[in-house]
């Protein structure tokens, strides 16, 4: 399909349709960009070396700064 075929197609489509594509399109440009792959590259990298948190830590953190904040 060419380019202009996509484009009259993309004129009988409603307008939540069109958002979806150019939600889509969207998506799809950052997924290919090399600076996002990269962000993606070092954030596997962090995980696989055991330097992130797990929602039960997170909200236990939270929990302790919310308790911090209530005492002062």
């Amino acid at each position: 399909m060419s380019v202009a075929e996509i484009k009259q197609q993309i004129e009988h489509l409603s307008s939540d349709e069109r958002e979806e594509i150019e939600l889509f399109l969207r998506a799809k440009r950052l997924s290919d960009s090399p600076e996002y792959r990269a962000r993606v590259a070092r954030a596997h990298q962090q995980i696989d070396a055991g330097r992130c948190l797990n929602l039960d830590h997170l909200k236990e953190q939270i929990e302790k700064n919310q308790a911090a904040r209530r005492a002062s």
